[in-house]
């Protein structure tokens, strides 16, 4: 390739440079003998610090090569601008754009990252104070959803919310960066909330809705074992009542829609019934 044709190439690859097409820019690159493209490259870096003499809004342009066992291909493309925002670009050895990082002018970013047919596989959003993130993966058709906020003093997590195929999770966190609830609601419309306290970590509180199924259950902070739990189901109630430190049941009472009762005491230290008396009402 003469110094003409080097220009020429060097031209045209920088059009496609300053006008952010780095897929294009690339493409054209790799189809390059090795030798002409560093010099095309070459070139491009002096055209690109004439151009952007004369019109400062213009990206400087920077480009790498990666070597193989075969051959050297271009392998990312940097392009910065002059209000302080940038866009960083990787692609594999076919030419194929894998990744790209967006730095916006305010400070906030967007990463984006693709599969080997090119399509999207993730984007995430991070605010320029990185307080807040957004995150979105694509799996067998479906889009999993994330949204997270952070502390701005301690940089620790407050809040995460999920969302995939239909399913929500919430999750909130203590300033010492310890979980302190958690919220999921399923497609069905199934419910769990969580509670947890902030000291020792362990669950306080639990409330489960799975169809018509409702149980409620309290911990103790300290030993994470169950102290009461009551539930409902199909006309049907148990309250149970639980050694915090063994976790084994002390007493339970059960009522069915019928009317039939009992009441069952246990051993706490063994788990063996101590006791046990039914109501059938006549």
């Amino acid at each position: 390739m003469d110094k003409p044709e080097i220009h020429r190439r060097a031209e045209a690859a920088e059009k496609l440079a300053e006008s952010g097409d780095t897929n294009g820019l690339v493409a054209q690159l790799n189809t390059m003998q090795l030798s002409d493209r560093a010099a095309v490259i070459a070139e491009m870096k002096q055209i690109n610090k004439q151009h952007r003499g004369t019109n400062s809004s213009l990206p400087q342009v920077d480009i790498s090569q990666v070597k193989d066992v075969t051959d050297t291909k271009v392998d990312s493309v940097n392009l910065k601008y002059s209000d302080g925002s940038a866009v960083h670009s990787t692609y594999n050895h076919s030419g194929d754009l894998v990744s790209s990082d967006y730095e916006f002018a305010d400070g906030s970013r967007v990463q984006d990252e693709y599969d080997s047919t090119g399509r999207l596989k993730t984007w995430q959003w991070t605010s320029a104070d990185r307080t807040t993130q957004d995150a979105e993966w694509y799996e067998d058709g479906s889009t999993i959803q994330k949204h997270l906020v952070y502390d701005r003093k301690t940089g620790n997590l407050i809040s995460d919310d999920f969302t995939s195929k239909g399913d929500t999770l919430r999750k909130e966190y203590y300033p010492s960066g310890k979980e302190k609830s958690h919220h999921l609601k399923t497609a069905e419309g199934d419910t769990l909330d969580v509670v947890f306290d902030s000291a020792t970590g362990n669950r306080i509180s639990q409330d489960e809705v799975k169809g018509d199924a409702i149980v409620h259950t309290e911990y103790n902070a300290t030993t994470g074992k169950r102290k009461v739990e009551d539930s409902k189901v199909g006309g049907s109630a148990i309250h149970t009542v639980f050694d915090s430190t063994t976790g084994n049941r002390i007493s339970e009472n059960y009522k069915d829609a019928t009317g039939i009762e009992s009441h069952t005491e246990w051993n706490p230290t063994n788990g063996n019934v101590i006791s046990k008396e039914y109501y059938i009402p006549r």
